[in-house]
């Protein structure tokens, strides 16, 4: 229900104003040392018509072994299902990086998520990717009625084990402190990689 956009952006070139037909979300990405060219990116849309909805940091927590079983088994792609519907209802469909279903099923096979169940059916999931050095939190969400009971902690550890302890890598939107109070207290501290993301078009973001 959305398009994506990847814009080149060269040296003298004016940016376009966002589609007023429809809603449109851009990222824009910097590494540390970036900062003042990103921010004038920034400022420059702005100019042209985007907002700003809100900005995140990258975390990172070092390689190091996982203690403990993870507790949590891997929904399979038959389930992609289930888990899409899931991640909908956790996520922003427009700022929520949601996997689309044939992708979905691929990193399913791949195992490239944990779950937990119950009789009301799915109530966890920690998506992630693998990279060659590293893996990344995708999303991580608990059903509102199973929060504070340890389950986030249960996921998180059961990916940690599946991916053998590799550095891991989330991105938290700033001011949220209790995800990032979570990341911290389980050894991510921040690496310096920031982003700011953007709304045109039609508001339909929340």
């Amino acid at each position: 229900g959305h398009g994506l956009y990847t814009f080149y952006w060269q040296r003298g070139a004016e940016l376009c104003p966002p589609p007023a037909a429809e809603a449109a979300v851009t990222e824009i990405v910097w590494r540390p040392g970036k900062e003042a060219r990103a921010l004038e990116a920034v400022a420059r849309l702005e100019a042209a018509g985007w907002r700003v909805l809100f900005r995140r940091s990258r975390w990172e927590r070092p390689a190091c072994p996982a203690e403990g079983a993870g507790a949590y088994g891997c929904p399979d792609p038959t389930q992609a299902d289930a888990v899409l519907a899931f991640l909908r209802e956790q996520f922003d469909p427009l700022t929520g990086c949601l996997p689309n279903r044939a992708d979905l099923e691929v990193q399913l096979a791949a195992g490239e998520a944990v779950a937990a169940w119950d009789q009301a059916g799915l109530c966890g999931l920690l998506h992630f990717q693998t990279g060659r050095t590293s893996s990344e939190i995708r999303h991580l969400a608990v059903r509102a009625d199973q929060r504070r009971n340890g389950l986030a902690s249960g996921l998180l550890n059961a990916y940690l084990i599946k991916t053998g302890g590799a550095k891991s890598l989330v991105w938290a939107r700033q001011g949220n402190g209790p995800a990032e109070g979570f990341y911290q207290s389980r050894g991510y501290r921040p690496d310096g990689w920031q982003s700011a993301v953007l709304a045109g078009g039609k508001d339909e973001t929340t």
